[in-house]
């Protein structure tokens, strides 16, 4: 696939990119400030020095643009959200994967869950959340205050991995509770031969209560370590 991620103002971010019958042209304007995740921006995975990773996210992106599809072009528009992690640590044995939500909200808020597995199946303590309110601030809370149900799973028949497509989110502290569905189970991507793992990621639906309020929103769901572990992959 040919791509392009450019800036091409201080503010404007272009994004193209093109394979077969299928391409995007974009450009997205970010409408809140960058969000450090972690603390100060380093996200950490394990207990031991340096099993962590640099993470932060543009969450509100106001984006227009077209869609090319088998020959037929269509101009859209919408909201995005940029996520991006990086680093050279690898992520402790003791870590199986993780789940990572990054959820738009029709209320101009955003939440980001980030739940670290451990390889018995607990959540890690290094799990968080984060909300982004209307103004741009954002507010972090622990693993203590996340409560995450799950309510129905897809199984690959490529690699047999079972994922969670339905999910039941309450973080108390934001007074906030949220059910996420994927609007696709069948979304695994078995790319083994080229990122070393396979996983699922894909879009889901938003619904729920924040401050007693109804609420509705989209995002992207990814979910790592299903069909293998990731520790000591990543």
């Amino acid at each position: 696939m040919d791509w392009l991620l450019s800036r091409l103002a201080i503010s404007l971010i272009h994004l193209a990119a093109e394979r077969n019958d299928f391409s995007v042209d974009l450009d997205l304007l970010p409408m809140k400030p960058p969000i450090l995740n972690g603390a100060r921006g380093l996200s950490v995975k394990g207990q031991e020095p340096g099993e962590a990773s640099y993470h932060y996210s543009i969450a509100s992106l106001k984006t227009a643009g077209s869609l090319k599809w088998r020959g037929n072009t269509h101009q859209v528009s919408g909201a995005s959200f940029m996520d991006r992690e990086f680093g050279t640590s690898i992520l402790p044995r003791s870590i199986r994967g993780w789940d990572w939500f990054g959820l738009i909200l029709d209320n101009n808020h955003e939440v980001m869950v980030s739940i670290i597995r451990m390889s018995d199946g607990t959540m890690a303590e290094t799990s968080s959340a984060t909300m982004v309110f209307p103004d741009g601030a954002w507010r972090c809370v622990a693993a203590v205050d996340l409560q995450v149900e799950i309510d129905d799973f897809w199984t690959s028949q490529a690699t047999g991995a079972r994922y969670p497509v339905h999910w039941f989110v309450r973080v108390e502290p934001l007074n906030v509770e949220l059910e996420i569905a994927a609007l696709i189970k069948e979304h695994e991507l078995v790319s083994a031969t080229s990122t070393t793992i396979n996983y699922w990621e894909g879009p889901v639906n938003v619904s729920g209560n924040m401050f007693g309020q109804s609420v509705a929103g989209h995002g992207h769901v990814e979910l790592v370590g299903y069909a293998e572990s990731a520790g000591g992959k990543f």
